[in-house]
């Protein structure tokens, strides 16, 4: 009778321990993270995009896992945060960068467990990558045969002139200073909804009238850097010889007294600079001349197609 009860008693040990180890078993939750992660998209539908240009990137979120605490999803290098997720998608807004080139865009997940994976680890780290080409333009982020639709996605503040039909005013960066607030005013001329002309213009004003010489001679130097573009010809046209287009040597934007006269000419309102540059697309035509208010002078760019080349 005693074997038989310490029998007994040994086999309701050892189920015991067995009903232990399969509750020990069951009770730990090893994370799983989804398979695979989707591609990201752009909503231009192509992997080329312009200069400056506003873009949404968008991707799938991935699906499935098991025993995951906590999904994080973040943007690039920097790991910003999702602009929104819904319907199963994460969407992130961004500008494309003003060089042309080759650019990536990464989506990164990581997926907290309630215990350990597999290989032990408590959490797991998973990204898609977008390559794509910031293309280089005819000039700033447009193509001379561009149309009114596409204008306006590309550069969306823009607003129609309601007095001229056809225009679009806009405020842009200043890719002609030297500082990265500068801004100046910009008009997108239309003719028959094709891009015809672009034009940015300020009023800069001095009590040194010195420095309106200056200042264009500085404005001509930037475009040529900026736009890599030549110089055709420079002059000023003095309203006391009507018709004639007087050139501007190199020396003459360091002579004082020459840029005392010119700038108290301009002031009066009776002289205009010009200078005329150039690459294989465009074409850009500088000029200064006195406000109607007397309250500096107006500098004004103009940027047509090259149709000579």
């Amino acid at each position: 009778m005693k074997k038989m009860t310490f029998k007994v008693c040994m086999a309701a040990c050892c189920a015991a321990l067995a009903l232990s180890a399969c509750s020990e078993e069951d009770a730990t939750l090893h994370g799983v993270a989804p398979s695979k992660i989707g591609t990201i998209s752009l909503n231009t539908g192509k992997d080329q995009v312009r200069p400056g240009q506003p873009l949404t990137a968008y991707i799938a979120l991935p699906t499935g896992g098991q025993n995951i605490s906590e999904a994080t999803y973040t943007w690039g290098v920097l790991n910003y945060p999702s602009d929104k997720e819904e319907n199963g998608t994460a969407y992130f807004s961004f500008t494309a960068p003003e060089e042309p080139g080759q650019y990536n865009l990464s989506f990164n997940a990581r997926y907290l467990f309630l215990g350990p994976d597999a290989e032990g680890n408590i959490y797991k780290d998973m990204s898609s990558t977008l390559d794509y080409t910031v293309i280089t333009c005819n000039i700033f982020s447009s193509f001379w045969n561009d149309d009114i639709t596409t204008t306006l996605k590309v550069y969306p503040q823009l607003t129609e002139n309601e007095s001229q039909p056809g225009t679009y005013l806009g405020t842009f960066a200043d890719k002609l200073s030297s500082s990265s607030a500068a801004t100046i005013n910009r008009a997108f001329i239309f003719n028959n909804d094709v891009l015809s002309k672009i034009t940015e213009y300020e009023i800069y004003s001095n009590k040194d009238v010195k420095t309106y010489a200056r200042k264009f001679y500085l404005l001509l130097n930037y475009a040529q850097r900026r736009f890599n573009m030549e110089v055709k010809a420079t002059y000023y046209d003095d309203a006391s010889v009507p018709g004639l287009h007087t050139p501007i040597a190199e020396e003459d934007w360091n002579n004082e007294n020459w840029r005392n006269e010119i700038g108290q000419k301009l002031q009066a309102g009776t002289l205009r600079l010009y200078c005329q540059l150039q690459d294989e697309h465009t074409q850009l035509c500088l000029s200064a001349f006195n406000t109607s208010d007397g309250s500096g002078i107006y500098i004004v760019r103009d940027y047509t197609a090259n149709i000579i080349r």
